[in-house]
């Protein structure tokens, strides 16, 4: 398995409570190892049976699935925003649409400026084009 590096990418929250939604919801993930599985990229929805996740560890860690591969990073959560550290991902390859898939999922995230909690629980990222990351929690593991 090799190992490729990422840029940092950062997003502030538009209101305090949404930030702090976030974070609650980050905490809660911490102790009972819930995942964030996407399920809606910028409104094209993901390609059925495959897995986007966002995993929020102690220590201020982040993992997850891009579709095919894992990547592996850090977050931040401050007053003024979260920023996540992507460092490494797997180097698996996959079908075609799936890495495209998992390019297009990894290049939102690098685009992301807001974050918030919508009204179903939703975890919502969005980028200054519009474009907007939609995934909900998970007690199921990923495979």
């Amino acid at each position: 398995i090799g190992v490729s590096a990422f840029s940092t990418f950062s997003f502030s929250s538009r209101t305090e409570s949404a930030l702090s939604d976030i974070g609650g919801s980050m905490a809660t993930r911490q102790s009972s190892c819930i995942e964030w599985v996407v399920e809606d990229l910028a409104g094209a929805g993901i390609i059925d049976r495959s897995r986007m996740t966002l995993r929020f560890l102690a220590d201020n860690r982040v993992a997850g699935r891009a579709s095919c591969n894992r990547y592996m990073g850090s977050y931040n959560l401050t007053g003024e925003g979260l920023s996540f550290s992507l460092q490494a991902t797997t180097m698996m390859a996959c079908a075609p649409a799936l890495m495209n898939q998992e390019r297009r999922f990894l290049e939102l995230l690098e685009e992301v400026t807001d974050g918030r909690i919508g009204r179903h629980g939703e975890l919502l990222l969005q980028t200054p084009a519009g474009n907007t990351i939609k995934a909900f929690q998970s007690e199921v593991e990923s495979p």
